[in-house]
């Protein structure tokens, strides 16, 4: 009988090999018969389902408003002509 130390051991191996599976995870678990909601358990009970800390970006949150207005759209610039001019700003530079 496995001892609660190998079966930690075990999991961790699956888990580990999951992440470097090329399919989803529930297609390592499908071709190692192992059942899903089970594998979900053990590697949210070691740990590894815990949230990532969120990646700084250099990006900015921008709201728009009254753009569900068709009218409001008109008032847009044509998006080709938008792309051509920040290539413009970024050869100045």
């Amino acid at each position: 009988m496995e001892t609660q130390n190998e079966s930690k051991l075990s999991w961790q191996d699956h888990v580990e090999a999951a992440s470097l599976f090329a399919g989803s995870q529930a297609a390592y678990c499908r071709k190692n018969g192992i059942d899903p909601a089970t594998y979900y358990a053990q590697k949210c009970k070691l740990g590894f389902s815990k949230k990532r800390e969120s990646i700084k970006s250099d990006f900015v949150r921008v709201e728009t408003k009254g753009l569900d207005n068709p009218r409001s759209r008109r008032r847009l610039p044509d998006p080709r002509w938008v792309a051509d001019f920040i290539l413009e700003l970024d050869r100045s530079e």
